[in-house]
């Protein structure tokens, strides 16, 4: 699944690798629509819908005990509430259609720090970062290995109960989910070693003279070697 972001675009890596390759991978996680869900009134005015990170773009349609309201209450994207400007009474049912995002772009951020600490452990040991030091030849692996994160976490959810709502099937996507993880995590394995190579070794010390090869440096046999720093 080979993705191609452009190394010349100026970098704010995060956001670009966001940007360019996540989301257009994410797709539809991104833009789930959940309709006619019952709200959980947790207090006299306000209600709790299972999803937070609702999209703006999508308008929020409520029926207030099956009839549409258009006012009285206001809407928190952010948490996925409705808060009414009247108090609610016993036996009020909220229903609300809305559209929002699986994850966050802070998420996504924390799927491409993952995906930068599997690349950096892997022999020879690297230090890249974000801020500009990573090669552009790794921006494929980090978003794929990224995506294979946020799929990883899709499927903890599907064995919960947030899977009721939003997927038909959970135990087939789960399944198609899988192989994808399985291909990107094989994908990986086969590139770390074309990419991963001697080029990324560094020397911690040069043999002198006295020694036909290059060996560990030890409290006894350091004067034996001429040290230089990585």
């Amino acid at each position: 699944m080979p993705i191609y972001i452009d190394p010349i675009v100026p970098l704010d890596t995060v956001t670009t690798l966001i940007n360019d390759g996540l989301l257009p991978l994410l797709g539809y996680l991104q833009k789930i629509e959940v309709f006619h869900e019952v709200g959980n009134i947790r207090s006299a005015s306000s209600v709790e819908f299972a999803y937070p990170n609702w999209r703006s773009a999508v308008v929020p349609q409520v029926l207030y005990n099956r009839e549409f309201v258009t006012t009285g209450y206001t809407v928190n994207y952010t948490t996925g509430t409705l808060a009414f400007t009247t108090a609610l009474a016993d036996g009020d049912e909220v229903r609300c259609s809305y559209g929002f995002q699986y994850f966050t772009d802070a998420d996504l951020a924390n799927f491409l720090e993952m995906a930068l600490a599997t690349i950096n452990n892997q022999r020879p040991q690297t230090s890249f970062t974000f801020d500009d030091s990573i090669p552009d030849q790794w921006f494929t692996q980090l978003v794929e290995l990224s995506y294979a994160h946020a799929l990883e976490t899709v499927i903890q959810d599907l064995i919960t109960w947030k899977a009721a709502l939003i997927w038909r099937d959970p135990k087939i996507l789960m399944g198609a989910m899988q192989a994808v993880i399985a291909r990107l995590w094989a994908s990986w394995a086969r590139e770390k070693r074309e990419l991963k190579g001697r080029k990324y070794l560094v020397p911690q010390a040069v043999a002198s003279g006295r020694w036909r090869a290059p060996r560990a440096v030890t409290g006894s046999n350091w004067q034996n070697f001429t040290v230089i720093r990585s």
